[in-house]
């Protein structure tokens, strides 16, 4: 679900739209941590939304965040304040 929301948020898509990329793109997947490809949905659309309701505002954003740091680590980036 994390995944999917990052994917949702880094491609401006609709929940019903990263739901059916990631069925039939294996990038999507693999950054899902999925290891085969899988050629069925991962999830409803709704289960997005009913995921964002249980971890809420704070949640959602706490996942951005995190994404962010992991990213700036991983090019090498010591400030993310550029």
């Amino acid at each position: 679900m994390v995944g999917l929301l990052i994917l949702k948020q880094l491609e401006n898509l609709s929940d019903e739209r990263v739901v059916l990329a990631w069925k039939q793109n294996p990038y999507y997947q693999a950054f899902c941590g999925i290891k085969n490809f899988h050629n069925q949905l991962p999830c409803h659309a709704t289960e997005l939304v009913h995921f964002r309701k249980r971890i809420g505002a704070k949640g959602v954003e706490k996942i951005f965040v995190m994404s962010v740091k992991l990213h700036d680590k991983k090019s090498g980036r010591v400030d993310s304040q550029c």
